[in-house]
């Protein structure tokens, strides 16, 4: 191999000219120099340290050239036709999927779910009034108002907004497959994630749903024997899009990432690295906290909450019981009384769990906190830059995703007029969940605390890498 710029011969294992120093490889030629710690020179056996990048003896290169895996970026442009069909396509077929399941749930369980609904509210109230449309939007948490007339001057006004995230779980497997199946995709075609094409798709989504909305709404009367009440029911149009964009990305960015990490190709989200990992965290941490739940926490609960608020405490507490692992306050007000929980104040967490209840939930904080532990620790051994700056990303992304949730699944119920005379219920000012910007902040300081922890004995990783794009 000769020097384009002094004509030196070299061997042809070479990268550098022996006698200039130029580089003997173009830059156009797409490859990894890849150097391992080794304490001889593989081509005359004589002793090499650590800093060296040549032997002292035969001016042996201690890199190994290796073929660089390359990804097809795509090209930084304006909005494309074929983009914008794609994502319209995609969330269509979504959409479509959705509203089938729930109109089959709504032909299929109307007894079983009539009946709990009569329990609760009342003997007036059935599955008459609610229809496959209302399975999908309360699936997806949209903002609902009932407003009540039972005659002159006696008229009410009930809010609700949130869910209970089992009820989502037709929306995450239908678009966690589709992000299972794109991801798929890219990887057969080398190509890079594009976060556009995501965007799109659940934009697209959110703007169906809203339009949705409008056929949710509408007008109906319930007989209650010596008069109707009148009820008019409202979907909030901006609560649909905002919702349908949030938990769509979540769910869809949840089964794309499972896909690449499973493959083992990070280099397809390698730009998008911290959004995927703080995602994928705070999904293993729901799963971590499930388990814990359904294996043995829910067995130790205390019925301290009796109808509207115990439902929603005991369906939502597995993805609470995550909250509070990293030291959010979860609060409560059932219309009453306003309680909050945590693990720095257990007097009020001992109220809903035993003894053996807490000791897990210790248990459990020890499995979150080693979680970003060993998360710092593959940092660590990962990084090629400030080490300090991706744990921070990281952090920000995990916290941000955790504030998410909050935003779609924390309960609000509001309740003026009449209507809970109407219904024999105060609901009056209920709220369950967190505060989002306290939500932010400790997941923020507990998940950087723990992953820089474990940083700080994590090894750094013993390969040099130089990379040589085209």
């Amino acid at each position: 191999m000769f020097c384009h710029r002094c004509g030196q011969s070299n061997d042809d294992y070479s990268n550098y000219c022996s006698k200039d120093g130029i580089a003997l490889r173009g830059k156009k030629l797409n490859v990894r120099l890849s150097k391992k710690e080794t304490k001889f020179c593989k081509d005359c056996g004589s002793k090499t340290e650590k800093s060296d990048l040549y032997c002292n003896s035969c001016g042996q290169s201690l890199f190994e050239v290796k073929e660089k895996k390359s990804i097809n970026k795509i090209p930084n442009v304006t909005l494309e036709k074929t983009s914008l069909l794609y994502s319209l396509k995609t969330s269509g077929i979504s959409f479509a999927i959705i509203l089938i399941i729930n109109i089959i749930i709504s032909l299929l369980g109307n007894k079983t779910i009539d009946d709990a609904i009569v329990r609760e509210i009342g003997p007036f109230f059935s599955l008459d009034y609610i229809n496959f449309i209302d399975f999908t939007l309360i699936s997806n948490f949209i903002k609902l108002k009932l407003i009540s007339g039972v005659g002159k001057g006696v008229s009410g006004e009930l809010s609700y907004q949130g869910g209970v995230l089992i009820l989502a779980i037709i929306p995450f497997f239908v678009f966690c497959i589709i992000g299972i199946l794109n991801a798929r995709k890219d990887c057969k075609n080398s190509k890079e994630f594009c976060i556009k094409n995501s965007l799109l798709i659940s934009l697209f989504y959110g703007l169906i749903l809203g339009i949705l909305t409008m056929f949710g709404s509408g007008k109906f009367d319930i007989p209650l024997g010596i008069f109707d009440l009148n009820l008019v029911k409202k979907y909030s149009f901006l609560t649909a899009i905002l919702n349908g964009f949030i938990l769509s990305i979540l769910f869809y960015l949840i089964g794309y990432g499972i896909y690449i990490k499973f493959r083992r190709k990070n280099e397809i989200i390698e730009r998008y690295k911290y959004l995927f990992n703080g995602l994928l965290t705070l999904f293993t941490g729901y799963i971590v906290s499930f388990t814990l739940f359904l294996l043995f926490i829910n067995r130790t609960m205390i019925d301290t909450y009796s109808g509207f608020v115990d439902k929603i405490l005991t369906l939502q507490m597995p993805s609470y019981i995550w909250y509070i692992l990293n030291f959010n306050t979860f609060h409560v007000n059932d219309g009453n009384m306003l309680q909050s929980f945590s693990v720095i104040n257990t007097e009020e967490l001992r109220q809903i769990f035993d003894s053996t209840g807490m000791g897990l939930i210790y248990v459990g904080l020890i499995i979150s906190f080693m979680l970003f532990f060993a998360i710092g620790i593959k940092m660590k051994k990962s990084s090629k830059g400030n080490l300090v700056k991706d744990i921070l990303y990281f952090s920000i992304s995990y916290s941000l995703f955790m504030i998410a949730f909050v935003l779609v699944s924390n309960i609000k119920v509001q309740v003026s007029g009449s209507v809970s005379n109407i219904i024999g219920r105060n609901y009056e000012g209920i709220f369950v969940g967190f505060k989002v910007i306290g939500t932010f902040i400790k997941s923020f300081a507990f998940s950087f605390v723990a992953t820089f922890s474990g940083s700080l004995i994590g090894k750094e990783k013993s390969t040099q890498e130089v990379e040589a794009y085209e």
